[in-house]
């Protein structure tokens, strides 16, 4: 399995959306929407496990920096180990969810207002 960060995604998109995207690459285990500690609403990021490394590397070659759902540019990267970070949909902020000192291209969790 292989774990991977995106960041950056529209926070309207749903969950099912999410894992369509993916599975153009491969089988997708699980997807888990970061959200806010105190309102519940999605932080514009989310980890997404694949079920094969090789699946996760050409996604993240085939995704990384395009556009979904006319949001900014995705930006993800692989996630060490072999699931999310524990607490990975409730993350406060980037480092809390593991993203400090890893280059993301633009590592701002995005804050959605509704």
């Amino acid at each position: 399995m292989k774990d991977i960060f995106v960041g950056n995604l529209d926070c309207g998109t749903s969950e099912d959306e999410r894992r369509q995207l993916f599975a153009a690459y491969g089988p997708v285990d699980r997807v888990s929407i970061v959200t806010d500690r105190y309102s519940g609403q999605p932080r514009g990021s989310a980890f997404v496990e694949m079920a094969s490394a090789r699946d996760a590397d050409k996604a993240i070659t085939e995704l990384n920096g395009t556009q979904f759902h006319g949001a900014s540019w995705m930006s993800m990267r692989r996630v060490a180990g072999q699931s999310a970070p524990k607490g990975a949909g409730k993350a406060e902020n980037a480092a809390e969810a593991g993203d400090v000192g890893k280059p993301l291209g633009n590592p701002a969790i995005v804050r959605c207002s509704s």
